[in-house]
């Protein structure tokens, strides 16, 4: 695989001013609880799989989310979407060799990423990033993209029109045998329709419902648990003025005990009752989009036990984080969450840019767009990069043992 110049486009929105706290009262436009879409979309949301089509409600200044369940997915939306569910950070400096795919693609990262894991081979040297995914060629995807089991010669999926010499049968047979899908119909799989949001959600939903959680994927499922609970502690945060008494937390405590330990939450009340409203920061700021130090402690069918680190800025502190969740009753719940100093680091020219690149991919101020990232120069202590964006030119450094990032003087 070549490996990129260190100058990419992310088409994203930048955070110049630490990481954004997750966003109060988010709901779903066009899509009710009551829909069938509802709990795959809702949890690739958590997930950061599926982030939907933001749209800020002008009177109460909420974000709110379309997630267009019936949208027709793009090659280059699923790459994304595949790429992210597997594990993966939204950066990366390797650099596809389709032709099609030049590092100021949006999804270009992603498409380099599934390349490199042999999941995705493009057609006479191109990926055709807008082009259409039928139901057959997203089997396929999936099945690599997650190393579900398949064998070349097992081709009965029980689907009238999928028939056994297919090209596809392998791969259609392996989500009927995990349980990915039960087709379109009792005996139809329709191999060579296209692919809708709300489908590509379910089939990636069911895999972390039915699959064994790999140490890759760990950190997407804690995110998705954390999610979570910042909602609901934001949402309920936001509900009283800085200078009044904090909104109860008996009013949502409830709630909140269906993401969190009986173990876990008077360490949350706390944090709740103690929670700067008029300030930036919060006990909860961790976005855990990358995997800085990333260390997995447990991982088994009821705990995951994780560690990574946030790095900082001018604003945000940046600290390394231990986090477990536990699942009762069937659902994920916080059940630990600490936070220390970062240890020292030794980060490589790539793990810097790839720290700078998703900081800044994860960004949330509006219209802005980032072009590339340059490597310039290392000294005793930092990495040195420039910005290409909407807003100019840019030099930022990152402290290779400390992973803070600041504007280069």
């Amino acid at each position: 695989m070549i490996k990129k110049t260190l100058a990419t486009f992310t088409g994203a929105i930048l955070l110049t001013t630490g990481l954004a706290a997750p966003v109060a009262g988010v709901e779903f436009t066009d899509v009710s609880k009551e829909s069938p879409f509802y709990d795959n979309l809702e949890s690739v949301y958590y997930k950061d799989i599926m982030t939907g089509y933001n749209r800020m409600d002008p009177i109460n200044r909420i974000p709110r989310y379309a997630m267009k369940p019936t949208n027709q997915v793009t090659r280059a939306q699923a790459a994304k979407m595949i790429a992210i569910g597997m594990g993966y950070p939204n950066a990366s400096q390797e650099k596809t060799t389709f032709s099609d795919m030049t590092e100021f693609h949006w999804a270009h990262d992603y498409v380099a990423i599934l390349e490199n894991e042999e999941v995705v081979s493009g057609r006479d040297g191109q990926f055709d990033p807008n082009g259409r995914l039928t139901r057959a060629q997203i089997a396929k995807m999936i099945v690599l993209g997650f190393d579900l089991p398949y064998s070349e010669t097992n081709r009965q999926t029980g689907f009238e029109d999928v028939a056994e010499d297919d090209w596809s049968a392998p791969y259609v047979k392996a989500l009927v045998d995990a349980g990915i899908t039960t087709g379109t119909s009792d005996t139809t799989y329709s191999p060579n329709r296209t692919v809708k949001r709300y489908e590509l959600a379910a089939f990636i939903d069911r895999i972390y419902e039915n699959e064994a959680i790999t140490d890759e994927r760990a950190l997407v499922q804690v995110r998705d648990t954390v999610n979570r609970m910042t909602e609901i502690f934001f949402e309920n945060l936001s509900k009283t003025y800085p200078n009044e008494p904090a909104y109860p937390y008996e009013n949502f405590q409830n709630e909140m005990r269906e993401v969190i330990t009986a173990n876990y939450e008077p360490t949350l009340v706390d944090h709740y009752n103690r929670q700067c409203r008029e300030c930036d920061g919060s006990f909860y700021y961790d976005a855990l989009g990358m995997k800085v130090n990333y260390k997995v402690f447990e991982n088994t069918e009821d705990v995951i036990s994780i560690q990574t680190v946030t790095p900082g800025d001018g604003l945000i502190y940046g600290r390394q984080v231990k986090i477990t969740i536990v699942k009762e009753g069937g659902n994920w719940k916080v059940d630990e969450y600490v936070f220390d100093d970062i240890p020292e680091l030794n980060l490589s020219v790539e793990e810097a840019a790839n720290i700078v690149e998703n900081r800044n991919y994860r960004g949330y101020a509006e219209g802005y767009q980032l072009y590339r990232v340059e490597y310039l120069r290392s000294d005793e202590a930092y990495h040195y990069f420039n910005l290409y964006s909407t807003m100019g030119k840019e030099t930022v450094k990152i402290h290779f043992k400390e992973a803070i990032i600041d504007i280069a003087q």
